[in-house]
């Protein structure tokens, strides 16, 4: 079962992500070295898909009501961050791109991690209510 430990690590996941997200806008904006930029885009894919997995497999543990739609919300991430990667290398220029990950990427993923994510939390405060409930009517019998 879940426990509020396992939520946190997941949070730290996602501070991860973000400041992943930061340092390759940085990168975008600051750094003249391609290869810098592309290992910044990794990163922040890898962690991504990490953080994705592991947050899916809790979803699925705990039998989250949002579990499909955190899977579709982690797909269209992985799509927009890829289709920014192609921007970038399409025309090499990273202010528009670092423009687009501040503005659109990170403003999506801080509202897909405070709808989306945090029904996960919803339902294990539930599940632990209900574990409650049943040990204390075993308790009263």
């Amino acid at each position: 079962m879940l426990t509020s430990r396992d939520l946190m690590q997941l949070e730290d996941r996602y501070r991860s992500l973000r400041e992943s997200l930061n340092a390759l806008t940085d990168a975008l904006l600051h750094s003249r070295d391609e290869a810098e930029l592309l290992d910044a885009f990794r990163a922040s894919g890898q962690i991504a898909i990490a953080f994705f997995r592991e947050e899916e497999a809790a979803m699925s543990e705990c039998h989250c009501p949002a579990e499909q739609a955190n899977k579709i919300g982690h797909k269209t991430f992985m799509h927009e961050l890829g289709s920014l990667l192609h921007e970038y290398r399409h025309f090499g220029s990273g202010i528009p791109v670092a423009t687009k990950v501040r503005r659109d990427l990170l403003a999506w993923l801080h509202e897909h991690h405070r709808v989306v994510d945090h029904q996960m939390t919803h339902q294990v405060q539930k599940m632990g209510r209900s574990g409650e409930t049943s040990i204390m009517v075993k308790m009263a019998s």
